[in-house]
């Protein structure tokens, strides 16, 4: 069951939506992967609902984004643009997939193609030394605009969030790594979706295990993600 809420529903303009699964892999307590998610998204809502801002705001946890095999994952979010009112189409999706973790001893992860298929991306990380203390910010061309005004935001100096901007390449097909969250049905119905992550198993070692708990969660990290994505809303007009 997904649990949802509006904000300034009056406004006749689309809205934004912000999402995150509530769900976890069973065995785990699921911290990280994805109560930081869930988090932030509430915190985004309690801060939002109290500026002044008119802007209308969607926000969504989804519930069974995990696959349990034999059985794929991904049906919360799946079922609520299959569900979607023309009406509440939303411009543009954000959604929040374990952003809690970050390391000063361990070096941030990646496949071994991310070098030469994302450059920009690479760059960023290897100017940060591959510290594992950035976000990951997910989009493709439609959503572009959003990821970079998110990465602007990042950038200002009372946030100071290192972010690692993945932007999937027109030509690129989307392969299941790249489709791996709830920002995926988005992509298929059309609707602009960035996803915000810190890498999950490509950096925390506690990913899908009864390891993730509480006690390794990154709280700041979790804030400056929430503090971008409101700054983003109030200020840049996404």
């Amino acid at each position: 069951m997904n649990v949802i809420a509006t904000l300034n529903s009056e406004s006749e303009e689309p809205p934004i939506l912000i999402g995150a699964h509530y769900d976890t892999v069973p065995g785990s307590p699921g911290a990280d992967d994805n109560a930081s998610g869930v988090a932030a998204t509430l915190e985004c809502a309690r801060i939002l609902a109290k500026s002044q801002s008119n802007r209308r705001v969607i926000f969504v946890a989804f519930d069974a984004e995990e696959m349990q095999p034999p059985v794929e994952g991904l049906h919360g979010s799946t079922a609520f643009v299959d569900e979607l009112d023309p009406e509440l189409r939303p411009s543009a999706a954000i959604i929040l997939e374990t952003i809690g973790f970050s390391s000063t001893t361990l070096k941030q992860k990646l496949p071994s193609s991310f070098r030469f298929l994302f450059r920009r991306a690479y760059n960023a990380l290897k100017q940060q030394n591959f510290k594992a203390n950035s976000l990951l910010v997910l989009s493709k061309r439609d959503s572009s605009e959003l990821s970079r005004s998110l990465e602007q935001t990042a950038s200002q100096t009372d946030i100071n969030l290192p972010v690692l901007p993945l932007e999937v390449p027109w030509w690129m097909p989307l392969v299941r790594n790249l489709r791996r969250s709830d920002h995926a049905p988005f992509w298929k119905a059309g609707i602009p979706a960035v996803m915000i992550s810190d890498t999950a198993n490509f950096r925390n070692p506690n990913y899908h295990r009864s390891s993730d708990t509480a006690d390794t969660i990154d709280l700041e990290l979790v804030a400056k993600a929430t503090h971008t994505i409101v700054a983003a809303i109030e200020n840049s007009g996404i």
